[in-house]
């Protein structure tokens, strides 16, 4: 009896416990991208959309609306808008939509390039890491796009701060 009952209690308070969890770590991974941003991040983001371009950082900047964060990077002679979508632990950033790019190449086209450079030279390395990756993303590696590697990138650095 005492047991049915120490099942209904927990089932009753696991809701409760993952809310407020959810509450309290929520100001917590909005201010892990803020900081990343504020601190480096606003530069890398702007290298992995065009490595190519000089990012100026004091024209550029970002605006946190809560479920996600508008970033505008100024180039020389480009700009970009990503919409940068939030997510939980382990992946900050959840999606990155690029939302306006002034251009000539895509945002993130350079990136995905050297991914797929990187996939030839990997293709004979350790299968087990390989595939940890793989699970994580729920993707071969090979299937990433450049907005994937940047954004497995980005959160590696974002928890490492």
């Amino acid at each position: 009896m005492n047991n049915n009952k120490s099942k209904c209690i927990s089932i009753l308070l696991a809701p409760s416990l993952m809310v407020l969890l959810m509450f309290f770590f929520n100001p917590l991974k909005a201010q892990k991208i803020v900081n990343y941003l504020n601190n480096g991040g606003l530069q890398q983001l702007g290298e992995f959309a065009h490595p190519m371009n000089n990012v100026h950082l004091q024209t550029s900047y970002f605006v946190d609306n809560g479920d996600y964060v508008d970033v505008r990077i100024v180039y020389d002679n480009a700009s970009t808008n990503l919409r940068l979508i939030k997510g939980v632990f382990p992946f900050y950033i959840d999606k990155i939509i690029v939302l306006r790019d002034t251009d000539l190449f895509p945002a993130f086209w350079a990136t995905q390039t050297m991914k797929n450079i990187v996939i030839k030279l990997i293709k004979n390395s350790d299968q087990t890491k390989k595939s940890e990756f793989e699970r994580a993303f729920q993707k071969t590696i090979s299937e990433w796009n450049g907005v994937q590697l940047s954004m497995f990138i980005l959160n590696t650095n974002i928890i490492s701060n």
